[in-house]
């Protein structure tokens, strides 16, 4: 029996939420409420709070339970320190590496146990040939899928560590410029519930929704798919790997860029000191250009021409790729068999019905619940880089032609607006205004 677009019944789609993820998070609360009501003094002293013991609990415990265990305890720990000093960005710190810390635990928590993943428990580790070199690397007990998306995280970090090591942002005295706005505009009790839901807890949950492919991928077993196991590590997850590095490099390049304009416009000046490195090797009209950014008080050269916030668009995707290898890991190969012949054959026959009807056919199959991690960081970065925006309008009054000619993000969206501002008869004037050297008019 096969589907419309001749994909096989017995080729289900991927691990669904309800399989792992809902009935895991349901036990967990059900085990906090009963522990929570028969809380006491007694009970407390009881408990056995010893190193050992806690070793215990977590190679023995649910590794979805000792995360959101530990996720709800860093939340209140989060929000008694906020409101202690008064500093709303002790979470933000936590953003340079709790995401390494949650991939870790599910890829590692089975080692740690003793007990080896979740996928070995139920059937022996297939070594693809084009990777068993590779597979000597990977630790016992060790999913290789899993450990690739650790050292992928462990660049992630070293590099976002490294950005805020540079910005001096581990100081527990320094708190978001923008979080003291917020606060003016509310009232106590109204920063105290932002603080508490989302500051807090909401923060830290999405700090532990960036590990669903890690636990998607820990739960691809052979018990749950005895049709389909996970498939084997190949060059598929090498090329993904490989794009998650580009994304990567590229938000460094932005981020550096961003960074040594800002130590010249905070540096000795223009023509001397931080100033003089950041115009040589430039054209006359390079530093015209440059000159123009200083005068704009922004950047809007380099990858900041295409993106106002490149680094941002970056951040993002680096959680959308990563969800890629759980398509890679567990959709079969003949789903995108079909996908490619019927593309094929709605190019031959010159209509869309075969593509079309193939793409609602292997719909459950690629969008799983990973994919929360990217929508939860995209509209994070929407909302957050909306306020930023604000800020930065009332405080450069060219920030609006900025806004006219260059997309929030993506890069297609300047093209587009370069492409209507042309039909309007307004291009040149903003690309002055925001590429050029922006000189005052003479009189």
């Amino acid at each position: 029996m096969t589907s419309s677009a001749g994909i096989p019944a017995s080729i289900h789609p991927a691990i669904p939420a309800s399989a792992h993820l809902i009935p895991g998070i349901k036990d967990w609360a059900s085990q906090v409420s009963s522990k929570l009501a028969n809380a006491g003094i007694d009970s407390l002293k009881r408990t056995d709070w010893s190193l050992s013991a806690l070793k215990s609990w977590y190679t023995h415990t649910d590794p979805l339970h000792s995360a959101l265990s530990f996720c709800t305890v860093l939340s209140l720990v989060v929000f008694v320190l906020g409101q202690a000093t008064q500093n709303a960005s002790w979470v933000d710190r936590l953003w340079a590496f709790l995401p390494l810390i949650y991939s870790a635990h599910f890829a590692f928590q089975g080692r740690w146990s003793g007990a080896g993943s979740v996928s070995q428990l139920f059937g022996s580790k297939e070594v693809n040939p084009q990777t068993q070199g590779w597979s000597a690397f990977v630790p016992a007990g060790v999913d290789e899928r899993m450990f690739i998306l650790v050292l992928l995280q462990i660049l992630w970090s070293l590099r976002l560590n490294g950005n805020t090591l540079r910005r001096g942002f581990f100081d527990i005295t320094k708190e978001d410029y923008r979080w003291p706005i917020v606060r003016q505009r509310l009232t106590h009790w109204q920063f105290v519930l932002l603080d508490f839901f989302f500051v807090a807890f909401g923060q830290n949950i999405l700090l532990l929704i960036t590990a669903l492919p890690q636990y998607l991928l820990l739960t691809a077993t052979r018990a749950y798919h005895p049709a389909n196991a996970p498939t084997p590590v190949g060059w598929p997850d090498l090329a993904i790997a490989g794009l998650f590095i580009f994304n990567l490099t590229v938000e460094q390049i932005a981020d550096s860029q961003q960074q040594a304009f800002q130590n010249w416009k905070h540096g000795p000046g223009v023509k001397e000191g931080k100033g003089a490195r950041m115009l040589q090797g430039k054209t006359p009209r390079q530093i015209e250009v440059a000159e123009g950014n200083l005068r704009r008080g922004f950047l809007t050269s380099g990858l900041w021409a295409w993106s106002r916030h490149p680094n941002f668009l970056c951040e993002q995707l680096n959680f959308w790729i990563l969800s890629l290898f759980t398509v890679r890991a567990t959709v079969p190969q003949v789903v995108f068999e079909k996908l490619w012949s019927s593309l094929r054959a709605s190019i031959d026959l010159r209509t869309p019905l075969y593509i079309v009807e193939a793409v609602k056919a292997a719909s459950p199959h690629i969008f799983n619940y990973s994919w929360i991690a990217g929508i939860s960081m995209t509209a994070l970065f929407y909302a957050s880089t909306a306020l930023t925006e604000e800020i930065s309008s009332g405080k450069y009054p060219k920030y609006a032609e900025y806004q006219k000619r260059v997309g929030m993000f993506h890069f297609p969206m300047t093209i587009a607006k370069g492409i209507w501002l042309g039909l309007t008869g307004q291009l040149s004037q903003v690309n002055e205004q925001v590429y050029g050297s922006s000189k005052p008019k003479k009189q």
